[in-house]
Formats: C-alpha cells, structure tokens, sequence
C-alpha cells in the first residue's frame, strides 16, 4: 500500500511546443509521482487539448483565451480526483483528492507579479470556503516568505519581493505551514533567478494544513 502522497510542483514557462511536452513528460514518469502541479502552461483555451496527458495522470485544466498564464493539474486515477474550483484568469486551480480514505484539496496557484494584495485576500476566500478538507496549497507564489533568508540580492531594499500582508492573514487563518521550510529551518535554497532584479528567490513553494506536517518528507532532484 503508499504510504506517501507523492507531489510535484513546477512552473514550465510554456508548454506549445511537442518536444518540451515530451521532454518533461519523460522526466515526470521517471519521478512516479501522485499529483503534478504546473504553472505557466501558456496554453490558450482553445488548444487545451495538448495538456491532455494520460501517462501523468488524469488533467484539471485552467487556460485563458490568450496564450499566457495557465495552470494544470494531473493526478492518478486512484485518487478519485474532482475539481472543485477554478478562477477566470487562468491562476487558481483546486482538485479534491481521496488519498486512502482522506479527502485533501490540492490548490495550484500562478500568482501575479502586481496586485499580489489584491490576488491573496481573492485567494483566502477561495480557500476558506474549501476549509472543510485537509489543504495543500502550493505553486509559484512570485514572492518569499521571509526575504532574509529566501532571497539572495544586492539590492538593499531587502523586503521587495516578499508575500504581502494578505499572505500573511491566509497562512494564519488557515493555519497553513510552509513545509520546505519547516524540514529546513535555516537553510538558504531558491527556486527562480529574476534577470531584472538580479537576484535569487524561493517563489516556488508547498504550503499545507498543520496536521499533513507530521507525514511530509522532502525530495530534491
């Protein structure tokens, strides 16, 4: 029996064209993963059929009419996978979960570079209104945490870049907890460098309810 619920988040940064779909097809079934998280397909509506991957598992959808934004979610059949909620904008897409008897909402964000305030305090009452299950909420954030210690810049305006103070309400009211962080209390690791401001940055992050901490371990590849 699994004993583990196996998650991958990645943001792709367009998925048109075949042999990227391909290439990192391969490399998700080498990982033999439960659920697969993917921001920035870039994908429009119109031709969503291409994220349609039966070797990653079965596809959640969230594309716009232009060819930006988009988020996927792929999960094994096992798991009577259900949709649950999905914004207009191509940004939040939630997927409930039957992991051995445990329903789990699993809640994949592309967040906005401007008007992060704005986008969290939306996605709080998304989440709340989801609160009945046990939460995984995870993707790419565009922000930190805590810039001491999930940024690495020259700039010395340390705080640009950091989650924003409705963030911050989310996380508490939610009682969610940043799980790379809590495996990793002091450890400095970044997930994105930004060519404009010439820094490193862990954006890309797992957030989960409190309890799920207690069985979460950590893979790197």
């Amino acid at each position: 029996m699994t004993k583990n619920l196996k998650i991958v988040s990645w943001n792709v940064n367009g998925l048109n064209e075949k042999a990227k779909r391909n290439k990192i097809t391969n490399v998700l079934k080498k990982k033999k993963v439960d659920v697969i998280c993917i921001q920035e397909t870039h994908v429009a509506k119109k031709h969503k059929h291409v994220l349609i991957n039966k070797y990653l598992g079965m596809e959640f959808i969230n594309s716009t009419v232009e060819k930006k934004k988009g988020v996927a979610i792929y999960v094994k059949e096992k798991w009577e996978p259900k949709m649950i909620y999905k914004d207009e904008d191509g940004r939040i897409l939630g997927v409930q979960i039957n992991f051995q008897g445990e329903k789990i909402n699993v809640v994949n964000i592309y967040a906005p570079n401007t008007n992060r305030p704005e986008f969290f305090k939306k996605l709080e009452q998304v989440l709340i209104d989801l609160a009945d299950n046990k939460m995984i909420l995870l993707g790419d954030f565009n922000a930190v945490p805590v810039p001491e210690i999930d940024r690495q810049t020259e700039n010395r305006k340390r705080n640009q870049g950091k989650l924003p103070k409705s963030f911050l309400d989310l996380e508490e009211n939610l009682d969610l907890i940043d799980i790379w962080r809590h495996l990793h209390p002091t450890e400095k690791q970044f997930t994105f460098f930004s060519e404009v401001h010439k820094s490193w940055g862990r954006i890309d992050q797992i957030w989960t309810s409190r309890i799920l901490t207690l069985r979460a371990t950590n893979e790197q590849s």
